[in-house]
């Protein structure tokens, strides 16, 4: 539905003249032949007559004034002599009415990268069209953080309200997922620089993949091809982290960065699968390594392998296969001597190649899962 033009002022002839001979008694009560032969009635007849000319002229915009406006708005139009002038062909815009109707769409299309929607929308559809992306890989997801510089995240808050940092996901069709190179984040960058705001500060990153261990027992109906049910389990599990080829999950756009690991949405992918009876244990672990040396009870540090995944605060399980088991919580994570420092001294001893495994499966904004999936079937535990 169209937005009727308004109409500035509606006054007519008639209506005028009545106005004016309803102010005589007033403005000048002397003035008592009110006749159209009078000479001062004859002149209010004739300047209402201009007046609704006037009036007429003010409801309507000439062409040259669109042609003007246009100008304005329009980089792809040029004004000369009051013409209207289309840049590419050089020739006078005959069709003002498509004109505007172009210009207008032109205004409506996201341009200038303001909110986490523009930055996102911007990369997923003009970026990946652009000349300067010929030659890179698609960008099939992007998560925008604002107030964040995930480059230097040991700044002070108050320090990055103006940063925005822009993590991308890339298409990939074999695993490993590729890095992103430092070619594709300035050429990125150099693009948007062209629209952010003046004190925007850019940060393109690459996602980071959190291992985790998915082990599944299933319980299959009579008669299932068991193997190929285990199969079709694990395609399924990989769809469903996929970050953005998640067929029916996700509305097929993919695993969110960030998004927490629930048990129960597993549990109903694994139950609802064709040929499976029932899911009787499934376990999730989303960092794993090993002691490196031996701990005697009431240690606080743990040197161990690798410690990938590991943060602070994050619960971590002790020899979770073995009888002597016990949880403990992270309070710093030393990088460089791989060493995990407990808030708590451990209770038991427990030797060196013992499992330390991450029980917590929270991720960060930019964390994605890289899952790693053992299934096995009930009969395989009896």
């Amino acid at each position: 539905m169209t937005i009727p033009k308004p109409n500035l002022d509606d006054r007519t002839y008639a209506s005028l003249i009545e106005e004016a001979r309803s102010l005589i008694p007033i403005e000048y009560p002397e003035w008592t032949d009110h006749n159209p032969s009078d000479t001062g009635i004859l002149l209010l007849e004739l300047i209402a007559w201009l007046t609704e000319m006037l009036l007429y002229r003010i409801n309507q915009i000439p062409d040259q004034n669109y042609a003007v406006f246009l100008d304005l708005l329009n980089s792809k139009t040029q004004l000369s002599d009051s013409k209207l002038i289309d840049k590419q062909n050089d020739t006078p815009i005959a069709n003002l009415s498509e004109a505007i109707q172009q210009t207008v769409v032109g205004l409506r299309k996201r341009y200038r990268a303001v909110t986490r929607e523009d930055f996102e929308q911007l990369i997923l559809t003009d970026w990946n069209e652009s000349q300067e992306a010929k030659g890179y890989l698609p960008i099939k997801q992007v998560l925008c953080l604002d107030k964040i510089n995930l480059d230097n995240l040991k700044k002070p808050k108050d320090t990055t309200l103006h940063h925005v940092s822009l993590v991308i996901v890339p298409q990939w069709e074999n695993d490993p997922p590729p890095s992103v190179s430092a070619e594709v984040k300035n050429s990125l960058e150099k693009w948007l620089n062209k629209r952010r705001l003046l004190t925007t500060r850019l940060h393109i990153c690459e996602p980071k993949y959190v291992p985790l261990s998915i082990q599944i027992t299933l319980s299959f109906v009579d008669g299932a091809d068991i193997d190929s049910v285990k199969s079709n389990a694990v395609d399924q599990i990989k769809k469903f982290f996929h970050p953005y080829d998640s067929g029916d999950y996700w509305k097929g756009r993919g695993w969110r960065l960030g998004q927490t690991v629930y048990h129960s949405e597993l549990y109903k992918l694994l139950n609802d699968l064709p040929g499976v009876k029932a899911v009787k244990t499934l376990k999730l672990q989303n960092a794993e390594t090993k002691l490196k040396k031996s701990i005697n009870s009431d240690t606080q540090d743990l040197e161990v392998e690798n410690i990938e995944g590991f943060a602070s605060q994050q619960i971590i399980l002790i020899d979770a296969e073995g009888e002597y088991s016990e949880s403990a919580t992270i309070k710093t994570v030393t990088v460089h001597k791989k060493i995990l420092s407990l808030e708590q001294p451990i209770k038991k001893a427990h030797n060196q190649g013992r499992s330390v495994i991450l029980t917590g499966i929270s991720l960060d904004k930019n964390q994605l899962i890289k899952p790693g999936i053992k299934i096995q079937s009930e009969e395989d535990n009896q």
